[in-house]
């Protein structure tokens, strides 16, 4: 699951800069001016939490996001909150409740504008910040007074970068990604058998990452209302401390409106 999303997004990275230049920069006005988009999607997730074991717990989990959007005549300011939690992932009959919250803002830059299959893709780059939680409640019976879970924080800078490819007046095809280059980490866990607890920490992007990545559809109903569907995959991976891996694949539906 995660090599093929890489693979996808190390294809898509080296592919813009070989596509000829039209020599004007993208427009602004290909993404939502201002306005609000509402998604939902569904898909399954894999952790593998090794505060509490090397094993992998897989199942589904939704995701809930709502993002905030204001183009200015020089960028794209986006604001956004997402909110995945599920109670179903499985290791044979042991269960884990995964909690993941997301609060991410930044700016997108128009770059110079590229030609692929004869049609102008808008293409925009920029920095964001990012606060990403995960909670990971283990079902497991530690006393008669608790149970164990594990807590990671990441506070992060890091780059974001968006691709819009319209296929006609209604049609466009898009591609996103986020990922952090350098974040303030922390690892907490609840648990009566143990008192350990991962001290803060300075990360960069190869000990501490939280990264999204994102192909698309878009087709907008009118001026103010478009419909989206596509593809998210995300990536969590903490090194220091006690390492945790969570990958999941994501089947994404939205409604945008702007005003």
């Amino acid at each position: 699951m995660r090599s093929v999303s890489t693979v996808l997004l190390l294809s898509a990275l080296g592919l813009f800069p070989s596509l000829p230049a039209r020599g004007q920069g993208s427009s602004t006005a290909v993404l939502p001016g201002a306005g609000l988009a509402f998604e939902y999607g569904l898909g399954s997730s894999a952790v593998t939490d090794e505060y509490f074991s090397s094993e992998k717990y897989s199942g589904s989990l939704p995701l809930v996001h709502v993002s905030w959007t204001r183009a200015h005549e020089r960028a794209v300011y986006r604001l956004g909150l997402e909110a995945r939690t599920s109670s179903r992932l499985r290791n044979y009959s042991v269960a884990t409740a995964i909690t993941q919250v997301t609060f991410h803002q930044g700016f997108l830059y128009p770059l110079h504008a590229r030609t692929l299959l004869g049609r102008d893709l808008h293409l925009f780059l920029g920095p964001c910040t990012e606060f990403f939680v995960l909670v990971n409640s283990q079902d497991l019976a530690v006393s008669a007074l608790g149970f164990g879970a594990s807590v990671t924080v990441l506070l992060a800078l890091g780059i974001h970068g968006e691709a819009v490819l319209p296929l006609s007046e209604k049609i466009e095809l898009t591609g996103f990604v986020r990922a952090g280059l350098l974040s303030f980490g922390m690892r907490a866990i609840d648990d009566e058998t143990n008192d350990d607890a991962g001290a803060p920490k300075i990360l960069t992007g190869l000990a501490g990452t939280h990264t999204t990545l994102r192909f698309g559809l878009g087709y907008r109903l009118s001026n103010a209302f478009r419909l989206s569907g596509g593809y998210q995959f995300s990536l969590t991976r903490i090194t220091p401390w006690t390492p945790l891996l969570a990958a999941s694949d994501t089947a994404l539906f939205g409604l945008s409106w702007s005003f």
